[in-house]
């Protein structure tokens, strides 16, 4: 029985790591909307809560959840590559990696916890993600 439960969280957690490499990919033919932050942090909230919410104890869940925006933002990364290589402006790349890899994880964080206790506060974590998402959107424009 015990064994069983592992192998489950395991496949939770691959499923978060999974979904961070692959989701931005899905995601890219939305990027030309004028609210593709908000698609993107809805997205990650039905990631959460199908599978971080399934894996048990806090600590592995708030690491898959962690994998999940670090794989998703190095993911989202790899797609702006082109348009960076074509425009010739390879300082972008580390304004990427050092700015939206910490948005990313700091999102899904926030969505994760607020639904921890009561997932009725899991809308309101929400709100907060795409707020940031767009206040950063707003700023910096990567």
């Amino acid at each position: 029985m015990l064994v069983k439960e592992v192998k489950k969280d395991k496949i939770y957690l691959l499923a978060l790591i999974l979904s961070g490499l692959f989701l931005p990919w899905l995601l890219i033919s939305l990027k030309f909307l004028n609210f593709s932050f908000l698609v993107e942090e809805l997205f990650k909230l039905l990631v959460i809560f199908f599978f971080a919410y399934k894996i048990p104890g806090f600590k592995d869940g708030f690491l898959g959840v962690f994998l999940f925006g670090l794989f998703f933002s190095l993911s989202e990364t790899i797609l702006y590559l082109n348009n960076i290589y074509v425009s010739e402006e390879y300082i972008f790349i580390w304004g990427r990696i050092l700015l939206t890899l910490p948005m990313h994880i700091l999102t899904v964080i926030i969505i994760f916890t607020f639904g921890l206790k009561d997932r009725r506060y899991l809308f309101l974590g929400f709100v907060i993600a795409v707020l940031i998402h767009m206040f950063f959107n707003f700023l910096f424009i990567l």
